[in-house]
């Protein structure tokens, strides 16, 4: 018997529940205090708009406040001042840093331009504002990728039964059949979960892949939840860049986003066919920094999750998980 479980026996239990939830105070503090210089420093301010990430961030956010005008049941001629004068101040940001033109916020900003043009157009309605600060060439022949599109309720339903389907028949699954996994499985997967809702339109997702079982070895002893299964084929780090968040009301969002994503992307591993189980990523900072490194993941994302997956075994066990009943959780107010 050590000192520690000699010491357990003899101290009284409320002394060492005092102990415990001190010393849980501290790290709280501590690992608050990371958390909060790591956002401060990463997150996207008006002082921060210099960098490349955040042009780029700049460029999306401001291009979606436009999108979102042209959609608008209540159309309004000319909207949007601000955000077309702000495109125009992180267009030429872009242009000046010699960025490339073929990035998707480069091109998704200029195909915005082109539809709120052509919309005024349709609308014959002149807009002086508009031509003042954008030149035709900048934008007639981009791909018209972004803007709006009318669909009709009748073509946006499933057929009957089917998301019931693939959301009953995901299971955690922690062993793996020994076949290879074919990687074009999981980019396509990830390729689905990027339709995943984001707040205006950012996409601050980062998905980091390895099937290097060694590598897959060492993050799973940090994380420290997946001891006694084997190596998975396959393991996911899903993270969320800061640099995509504007200011401190957003300190949160990163997780929301990151979490509708994870749950796109485990659904999309369902459609394809992939065994999988998430491992949180509920570390220390320490840890999680060791984690960085080993995956080339840059001190600006979050760790949202970590998803590990491979092909289904011919015979397996789940646990049954049993879930509350409705009553628990839905309330009509």
């Amino acid at each position: 018997m050590n000192v520690k479980s000699m010491l357990k026996q003899i101290i009284p239990a409320e002394i060492l529940h005092m102990y415990s939830s001190c010393k849980e105070k501290v790290v709280l503090g501590r690992e608050v205090m990371r958390d909060k210089k790591r956002y401060y420093k990463n997150a996207f301010f008006l002082a921060r708009s210099e960098s490349e990430e955040g042009i780029k961030s700049s460029l999306i956010f401001h291009s979606h406040s436009i999108e979102k005008g042209l959609s608008h049941p209540k159309f309004r001629p000319n909207f949007g001042r601000s955000a077309l004068g702000s495109i125009r101040l992180e267009l030429d940001k872009f242009l000046e840093a010699d960025l490339p033109k073929d990035d998707f916020s480069f091109l998704n900003t200029l195909s915005v331009l082109k539809a709120y043009k052509k919309k005024h157009v349709e609308l014959e309605v002149e807009t002086p504002y508009f031509d003042n600060l954008f030149n035709l060439l900048m934008y007639k022949d981009v791909n018209e990728m972004a803007g709006t599109t009318t669909l009709q309720k009748k073509g946006q339903k499933l057929p009957e039964g089917v998301f019931e389907k693939l959301a009953t028949m995901r299971h955690s699954i922690r062993k793996f059949s020994p076949d290879p996994v074919d990687m074009n499985t999981i980019r396509k997967a990830v390729q689905m979960a990027m339709s995943t809702p984001s707040v205006c339109n950012r996409q601050p997702w980062k998905i980091y892949v390895t099937s290097n079982s060694t590598k897959i070895k060492n993050i799973l002893q940090i994380q420290g939840g997946y001891a006694g299964y084997g190596i998975p084929p396959v393991l996911m780090v899903v993270c969320v860049d800061l640099r995509d968040f504007r200011g401190s009301y957003e300190r949160n969002e990163p997780f929301v986003d990151g979490g509708l994503f994870l749950m796109s992307l485990l659904y999309g591993l369902a459609d394809e066919n992939m065994a999988t189980c998430v491992l949180n990523a509920m570390l220390s900072d320490k840890n999680l920094n060791s984690i960085r490194k080993l995956m080339n993941i840059d001190s600006s994302n979050v760790l949202i999750s970590f998803v590990i997956a491979g092909n289904y075994p011919t015979r397996y066990s789940v646990t049954k998980s049993a879930r509350k009943p409705l009553s628990s959780v839905y309330y009509e107010v």
